[in-house]
């Protein structure tokens, strides 16, 4: 069997190597194969390299970034623990003026309880006592008639004793009038108007609400010994020869303004009253604790001319807050 074979190619114009054309072709080719490899070469060392420099950069990064958390958790936590250790100062601090405000209220108290005392034993005893020797210096001057040099002796004792007795009597209203008990408030401001007047000669003009209630005895006892006391720094310091005093109700409680007619209080006095300043003296400083213990508010201006104090005790509505707290508990229960 045989095999049929296709024509056989001519093979005669190949030659063993390569011209000298084609060999500089190649040549050239090959140079430009070796530059290619080159840059290829180059450019992925250089590729290597920027990711080496990436690689380098993130892990740079990434440590900077552990550093900065590191740091704001130092610091989160330091400012935590100030701001523990303030949120602590400020409730010491609060609780510290919460017991320096329940004492003020207690040592007022007590020095209300103390001039009520006081004014009962100087009435009782010291007033009884001195009406005893009053009665026996008049058995006495009956017994020496006669003489009339020692009758005059008696009869000055007699009005000595008249004079002390007086005296005692007015000081022992003065420390806790009887009337504020028994009349209300409004009878014992015109008993003392009336009698700080003839005392100092100072005209007193009172205006006080023919409808005002009764109000709480320690509302009433604070808003008598601020009166007082106005009045006092009235005749002590201003040279006023008038003062003025409101007394009033609203729907919250009772409004009270005294005002005079004199040289006014000094400008830093009143700043110092202003911004709450603890050198405003013990006279002012008592005012205005009285009324910072019944939640209410004095201010003290000038009045061109004088001064002006007005003091807002908000006492119905705290009342009514207290009977609402009361009955809220009693339901409860």
């Amino acid at each position: 069997m045989s095999v049929s074979r296709g024509p056989t190619p001519n093979l005669s114009h190949l030659s063993a190597y390569p011209d000298k054309t084609e060999k500089k072709s190649l040549s050239q080719l090959a140079s430009e194969l070796v530059a290619k490899s080159d840059q290829l070469s180059a450019a992925l060392e250089q590729n290597a390299a920027s990711e080496l420099e990436r690689i380098k950069v993130e892990q740079q990064l990434r440590a900077a970034n552990e550093q900065l958390d590191l740091k704001i958790q130092e610091r989160t936590s330091e400012l935590t623990l100030a701001n523990e250790l303030l949120h602590a100062e400020i409730q010491r601090r609060v609780q510290t003026e919460e017991m320096l405000r329940k004492l003020s209220a207690r040592i007022l108290t007590l020095q209300d309880e103390e001039r009520r005392r006081l004014g009962r034993e100087l009435h009782d005893s010291a007033g009884q006592l001195l009406a005893a020797l009053h009665i026996n210096l008049g058995v006495i001057a009956q017994q020496t008639q006669g003489d009339p040099c020692l009758s005059a002796k008696v009869a000055d004792s007699a009005a000595l004793a008249d004079q002390v007795i007086s005296e005692i009597r007015t000081l022992s209203y003065l420390l806790h009038p009887p009337m504020l008990d028994e009349t209300g408030l409004a009878g014992a401001l015109e008993w003392y108007a009336r009698g700080f007047s003839d005392r100092s000669k100072i005209s007193v003009k009172l205006d006080i609400d023919p409808a005002l209630p009764r109000f709480p005895t320690e509302v009433e006892t604070t808003i008598f010994r601020i009166v007082q006391e106005s009045l006092v720094n009235i005749h002590r310091h201003s040279g006023s020869r008038t003062a003025f005093l409101s007394l009033r109700s609203d729907s919250d409680g009772a409004v009270l303004t005294i005002r005079d007619e004199g040289c006014g209080i000094p400008s830093e006095v009143l700043k110092s009253v202003e911004d709450g300043g603890a050198n405003i003296g013990v006279g002012i400083g008592g005012m205005r604790e009285r009324a910072r213990q019944l939640r209410g508010s004095i201010s003290i201006r000038s009045a061109n001319p004088g001064t002006l104090v007005e003091v807002n005790l908000p006492v119905l509505r705290s009342a009514a807050s207290a009977t609402a707290v009361a009955a809220r508990r009693k339901a409860a229960r």
